[in-house]
């Protein structure tokens, strides 16, 4: 009786970390994942909560600077000022008209593309003509360096049959392009 009561002792401690071992892992260990991972969501939703209130104060700064360049007046210089597509369309024909001749090249035909003022906020313009090497590079030039800010695209050169034949016409080439502007 003397060995039971001397190990009753040790094995009641034993059993009793065991059944404080089982409580742990059935109760308390999935109690407290469950509290971790809501601690882990309030985190991420406080770092996002911080993200979207940044985003919310820089807003306001991004639409002052956007505002700020609308009104800049000196930005005005890189348009084309609309009144409506027809007018933006015939400034712009006027223009490469007067480059065109300016350089002693011959306009053969311009006419206005109306679909991409409605899509991009652009006017463009084909444009065939006919010069010389070099009155056709100083076009070129002009219209890209030029205010309004104007682009030159889809470019297609050819010489003339009239190249072959006499040499005083060597250098003349026919050239078909477009122009686009941008309309305020």
């Amino acid at each position: 009786m003397e060995k039971i009561e001397r190990y009753s002792k040790p094995v009641a401690i034993g059993i009793l970390l065991l059944v404080i071992m089982f409580v742990w892992l059935i109760v308390v260990l999935p109690y407290h994942s469950s509290i971790m991972e809501k601690y882990r969501d309030i985190e991420r939703l406080q770092r996002k909560l911080s993200t979207l209130q940044n985003l919310e104060q820089s807003k306001d700064k991004i639409a002052g600077q956007y505002r700020s360049i609308m009104n800049n007046r000196s930005l005005d210089a890189i348009y084309i000022n609309k009144g409506n597509g027809v007018i933006a369309g015939a400034r712009l024909q006027g223009m490469v008209r007067r480059l065109v001749e300016k350089h002693g090249s011959v306009l053969t035909q311009s006419s206005i593309k109306k679909e991409s003022e409605e899509k991009t906020g652009s006017i463009t313009l084909h444009v065939a003509m006919t010069g010389s090497v070099e009155s056709t590079y100083k076009i070129f030039h002009e219209i890209e360096n030029s205010m309004p800010v104007m682009i030159v695209a889809n470019v297609n050169l050819s010489g003339t049959q009239a190249a072959y034949r006499h040499s005083a016409s060597k250098n003349m080439l026919t050239a078909s392009f477009e122009v686009t502007a941008y309309v305020k």
